[in-house]
C-alpha cells in the first residue's frame, strides 16, 4: 500500500514497511505520525479488523511520547490479535529500529506477537506464525 506520511526523520522507514502491506493498523496519540497515518490513508484498509492469511498488515504504534497509546489492553492489541488469528503476516520495525530507546511501542508489539506464536524473519520486522 502507498502510505501518506507527514515529514519526519522516520517517514521513509514507514513508507518502506507499508509498501509490502495491504492493510494497516494505526492507532496513536494526537499529533503523532501514527495518528496521522490513520487519518490520512485509505480507510478501507486501515484498522478494519478483518484479516485473512493472505494479508500483510503494517502496524504503526507510538513510541515513548506524551499521551502515548500502549499496545496491551487497547484496540491495537485487539486488532493485532484478530490479524494473528487469521495468520496474517505482520510488518513492524526491524530489530535495529525497535531497539532504539524511544521505540517502547515496537517492543510491546514484538512481545505481543511472540506471545501469539509469531516469529520474526531474521531481524527484518516481518513476523509470521510458527
Amino acid at each position: 500500500m502507498k502510505l501518506v506520511t507527514k515529514q519526519s526523520a522516520y517517514s521513509s522507514k514507514d513508507k518502506l514497511k507499508a509498501a509490502s502491506a495491504d492493510q494497516m493498523i494505526a492507532i496513536g496519540a494526537r499529533n503523532s505520525s501514527t495518528a496521522f497515518y490513520a487519518k490520512h490513508n485509505d480507510p478501507s484498509v486501515t484498522n478494519t479488523g478483518m484479516y485473512t492469511d493472505k494479508d500483510s498488515v503494517f502496524v504503526s504504534v507510538n513510541g515513548q511520547r506524551r499521551e502515548r497509546i500502549p499496545v496491551r489492553g487497547t484496540r491495537i492489541e485487539e486488532l493485532v490479535r484478530k490479524a494473528a488469528s487469521a495468520s496474517a503476516v505482520i510488518i513492524a520495525d526491524d530489530r535495529a529500529n525497535r531497539s532504539r530507546i524511544y521505540n517502547i511501542g515496537e517492543r510491546e508489539l514484538a512481545a505481543l506477537l511472540q506471545s501469539l506464536g509469531y516469529t520474526e524473519v531474521g531481524e527484518s520486522g516481518v513476523w509470521v506464525p510458527f
